[in-house]
């Protein structure tokens, strides 16, 4: 367990890019004509918004420090800011295959993927913190003399 949380942080990031590579495809599929899927236009078009998309929702998640929080005491706080970064993420995706002519997907296809984007890294998040609350709560359940501590501060003398 404790190799797991210390490297939450990166693999948050890779399941988020897994994520946002998945909702671009899916996205794709979803509104592709069926004889036009898998052309070699179109799966060039899709691996172009892949890499694309990865690189602009991965800035907007790191602009809002997604990754800095404890996925464990996540609130409804946390939630928005992702529905937001994401919202913001597709909101730029289309203004750049407007301005600059990228052969990425359509914007339909774009909005499309922001919605499915939110959905699959909440499913995520919610699904890790349940996942975790419940450890908790069994180690609770296992140890039954505990003691409240209250820890001020944030830092390495606080880990400890």
């Amino acid at each position: 367990m404790r190799n797991i949380t210390k490297y939450s942080k990166l693999l948050l990031f890779l399941i988020d890019i897994a994520t946002i590579a998945i909702s671009a495809i899916v996205a794709n599929l979803l509104l592709s004509q069926i004889n036009y899927m898998f052309t070699i236009n179109n799966l060039h078009t899709i691996l172009n918004s892949v890499f694309v998309s990865i690189i602009i929702y991965e800035i907007y998640l790191n602009y809002f420090k997604v990754y800095r929080n404890i996925t464990m005491f996540e609130s409804g706080k946390d939630y928005f800011i992702y529905i937001t970064a994401c919202l913001l993420s597709g909101a730029t995706l289309v203004g750049i295959r407007l301005l600059f002519k990228l052969d990425i997907n359509s914007c339909r296809k774009e909005v499309l993927q922001s919605l499915i984007t939110i959905m699959g890294i909440l499913l995520v998040r919610v699904t890790i913190r349940f996942f975790l609350n419940s450890i908790y709560r069994e180690k609770q359940d296992n140890n039954e003399k505990t003691s409240n501590v209250l820890i001020i501060g944030a830092g390495f003398a606080a880990k400890i």
